[in-house]
């Protein structure tokens, strides 16, 4: 499906379906890295546009070469899901459940009181997308939350 060729002094890739030809820049000079680059490349090729390698050959693959296999198979850009984008879902969710009676006033607080200070918290770490909160993360809040709660006292 796709061949790696040097060209001057890097590798490309090219990919013959039919009367479709489809040509790019890998980036790269070593050629072991043009060969996980066409693996990977080959491999979303297969998955088609849903693929979940797509967002990280964005940022791997030379932009127009990115460009041209992406119109090829029509991948339509992923918004990645952000720390924002659950707290304002989750405020919503509470709202409503509040109006019909489902959720305590006084709990909707505490949960605010929570959703702020994790907040504070990513906002320490440096971390705005949803990916990168994970298990390990949530165990740390836990602790910088009980030290924080004791130098309050």
């Amino acid at each position: 499906m796709l061949t790696i060729r040097r060209r001057g002094k890097t590798f490309h890739a090219d990919m013959l379906i039919g009367d479709i030809r489809i040509r790019g820049s890998l980036g790269t000079r070593n050629q072991d890295a043009a060969r996980r680059l066409t693996h990977r490349l080959e491999t979303a090729l297969s998955e088609g546009a849903t693929s979940s390698l797509w967002p990280e050959l964005k940022t791997l693959l030379p932009r127009l070469t990115y460009g041209r296999f992406e119109d090829y198979v029509g991948v339509k850009d992923q918004q990645v899901p952000t720390w924002n984008d659950l707290r304002e879902a989750f405020t919503t969710h509470m709202e409503q459940r509040r109006n019909i009676g489902k959720l305590q006033g006084s709990t909707e607080e505490r949960y605010k009181v929570t959703l702020r200070e994790f907040e504070s918290f990513l906002a320490a770490q440096k971390i705005t997308r949803l990916q990168d909160i994970a298990k390990p993360l949530v165990e740390s809040f836990k602790v910088w939350r009980v030290e924080r709660i004791k130098k309050k006292r």
